[in-house]
């Protein structure tokens, strides 16, 4: 994976904002959501999934832990 170019991670973070806007109420309250370049078309959401069953990467593991553990439904 290519590390993004300045002008990429300030377009991704635009369209991130705006779709948070535009979805933020429908989504669950704990999910991960993958966004990407499609070739000819710009930024775009790839792909959705629960927190419990998504890779950490290189993400920070306390921060994922919280997503993971607010995923969670007690009983």
């Amino acid at each position: 994976m290519n590390p993004l170019s300045e002008q990429e991670e300030i377009d991704m973070f635009s369209f991130f904002d705006s779709f948070i806007r535009k979805y933020a109420s429908t989504l669950p309250p704990a999910i991960v959501l993958d966004f990407g370049i499609i070739k000819e078309k710009g930024w775009a959401l790839i792909e959705a999934n629960p927190a419990w069953c998504s890779g950490l990467y290189a993400c920070d593991a306390e921060k994922a832990l919280e997503v993971i553990v607010e995923s969670c439904v007690k009983n």
